[in-house]
């Protein structure tokens, strides 16, 4: 998926959530009808700038880093490693291992350098 794929997703889901009709949408934040549909919908003529996705975002009532795809609706950082999003795990697990003695992280560590080495 690329990041337009993400932000058209991402648009879909706020207005969905915000439990708002696209018409009612489009019309509180001043954009046509037709082009949002054209946008969402992978269309010619459907690009939208910063402009407009600031206004959705307001009438929305969510970031625009969230319909960026890079926050959630709250505006907490999404963690992504290569375009995907990091298991919920991830934030816990970072937290043992920095609390470890510097020797416990050196061998895990190493341990992710060699599997790393393993999946290239």
């Amino acid at each position: 998926m690329n990041r337009i794929d993400l932000i058209r997703g991402n648009i879909l889901k706020a207005i969905a959530e915000s439990g708002q009709s696209r018409l009612k949408v489009t019309e509180k934040a001043g954009i046509s009808y037709q082009h949002l549909t054209r946008f969402l919908n992978n269309n010619t003529g459907g690009e939208i700038g910063i402009g407009i996705l600031c206004r959705l975002a307001e009438v929305l009532d969510v970031p625009v880093s969230c319909l960026l795809g890079d926050t959630d609706k709250a505006g907490d950082y999404i963690l992504t490693a290569g375009g995907r999003q990091l298991p919920a795990e991830w934030d816990g697990l970072m937290k043992e291992i920095l609390a470890m003695d510097e020797k416990e992280q050196d061998k895990i560590y190493r341990m992710l350098n060699l599997l790393l080495e393993v999946i290239k």
